[in-house]
């Protein structure tokens, strides 16, 4: 039971990722690298990315998203 004086022990801290599903040992070893390597640090938003085919008639457009995604745009020209 809890007084108002004292407070519970916190044990251990963070909790630390578990793996589910144990990987084979057939499992290539650059999908195991992947596995272990960091998440990729935040970059900074430059932009849309714009390329123009040589002709003009073609436009691919690259725009950041909210949640870190990129958004792939082909526009047409007429």
């Amino acid at each position: 039971m809890l007084t108002k004086d004292t407070k519970p022990d916190e044990k251990g801290g963070a909790k630390e990722a578990m793996q589910v599903i144990p990987l084979r040992p057939d499992t290539p070893e650059m999908f195991k690298a992947a596995l272990k390597a960091p998440p990729p640090s935040p970059t900074p938003d430059l932009g849309d990315a714009v390329s123009r085919a040589a002709d003009g008639a073609l436009v691919v457009r690259t725009t950041a998203a909210p949640r870190g995604e990129q958004l792939l745009s082909v526009e047409t020209q007429e």
